[in-house]
């Protein structure tokens, strides 16, 4: 059984002499007079061949891009930022794919010869895509701000506005899922894993769009839900604890809300549960002496956000993240909603464990979007049926 074009083992930059090359010759086919049964099967005609196998004649590849540091990846697989100079390149024909931040992705195809060499420069042309590490408005307005390098966090909680889109451009049913004729208002009951499905349309909208033009995303990046610790650090929170769990209990973030160290809040600081939403809540649910002016589910922005840029951070929704609560049928959600009303739930280490398929119409999400080589190399995999060779 062969391949065209087949290689024997892995790539070795330390001794590439092993590795081989198997070229089938089809024309020089033989007749033979034993055949295993398989050959012979269901009136097959099947005869064996010769193949060509010698040592692979490697040659060289140098690439470099305008402005450099751009991410390389041959025949789809990652392999470094350029300048990048590869001095064992098997031959044959090579897809060459640059793509950096704020850049348009760059596609070439190029054939290296037997111990050839090739060296390109390529010009990158700027778009809308995302620039790691700085403020960046998505294709569909949503406003993400850096917490690090490689990870950025929507300004605000989903909005019922992009469900929307979601939902047309995929068409799928509503469902449960309650949308606010308000554009700007949170989307509400969903369950855990309709909140991860947004994120995978997102990133497939952003990054695989087949109009290549359309993507504002590198291979390497996903929209996903934070995850509890990335949820902490968007609060302002430092804890050191492995799960939630521990984490929720360290005094060091005892009495810290979103507003600060003070209970109750003595300004309008975000939605909660409040003197107008006593027509939903009892007397004895509510922040005594609050009022924010929203009797359920306010527009996002409202409010005034916290250091690093984000709204609703402590408020108007609870908050769907990755993680689960002990184990895998219980979620975890952070941040008060607008029927928060207690000290101890407003703190901004608390943590709420529910069932991942509950609802609730004051259950929502923010995304975030992070850069993942590992999830791509994943993604690569299954792409190739699972063979990494």
């Amino acid at each position: 059984r062969c391949i065209d074009q087949g290689y024997f083992g892995e790539y070795s930059d330390e001794n590439p002499q092993s590795n081989r090359q198997i070229i089938p010759h089809y024309d020089l086919s033989f007749d033979a007079t034993r055949l295993p049964g398989e050959a012979k099967k269901e009136g097959r005609l099947l005869r064996p061949f010769y193949c060509w196998v010698r040592p692979i004649p490697y040659g060289s590849l140098s690439i470099d891009s305008i402005p450099s540091g751009a991410s390389l990846y041959l025949n789809g697989v990652y392999v470094d930022t350029t300048p990048y100079d590869g001095p064992n390149i098997a031959p044959g024909d090579i897809e060459i794919t640059l793509a950096m931040g704020g850049k348009k992705t760059l596609v070439d195809n190029v054939y290296l010869p037997d111990r050839g060499e090739i060296n390109r420069v390529f010009t990158l042309q700027p778009d809308k895509s995302l620039i790691p590490g700085e403020p960046w408005t998505n294709s569909i307005e949503m406003e993400l701000v850096p917490l690090s390098t490689s990870l950025s966090v929507s300004k605000w909680e989903t909005r019922s506005v992009d469900y929307k889109r979601y939902l047309k451009a995929t068409g799928k049913k509503l469902g449960e899922v309650i949308l606010s004729d308000n554009p700007l208002v949170p989307v509400v009951g969903l369950t855990r894993a309709e909140c991860e499905g947004f994120c995978q349309w997102l990133t497939k909208s952003e990054r695989d769009n087949p109009n290549a033009d359309l993507n504002r995303i590198t291979k390497d990046y996903r929209y996903r839900l934070p995850t509890d610790l990335e949820w902490s650090k968007m609060a302002g929170l430092i804890e050191v604890g492995e799960t939630p769990a521990e984490r929720e209990s360290e005094i060091v973030n005892s009495g810290q809300f979103p507003w600060g160290e003070s209970f109750p809040p003595d300004e309008q600081v975000g939605n909660y549960a409040d003197l107008s939403a006593v027509e939903f809540l009892k007397n004895d649910r509510i922040i005594e002496g609050y009022n924010d002016g929203f009797e359920k589910l306010a527009p996002v922005g409202g409010f005034k956000p916290n250091v690093i840029g984000l709204y609703d951070i402590g408020g108007n929704v609870h908050e769907w993240v990755l993680d689960s609560y002990g184990n895998t049928e219980r979620g975890i959600l952070r941040g008060g909603g607008w029927d928060t009303f207690s000290e101890e739930h407003l703190e901004m280490r608390c943590r709420f464990p529910f069932d991942i398929e509950y609802r609730s119409e004051s259950f929502g999400f923010r995304v975030v979007l992070i850069r993942d080589v590992e999830q791509e190399v994943i993604e690569q995999s299954e792409d190739d049926g699972g063979n990494s060779n």
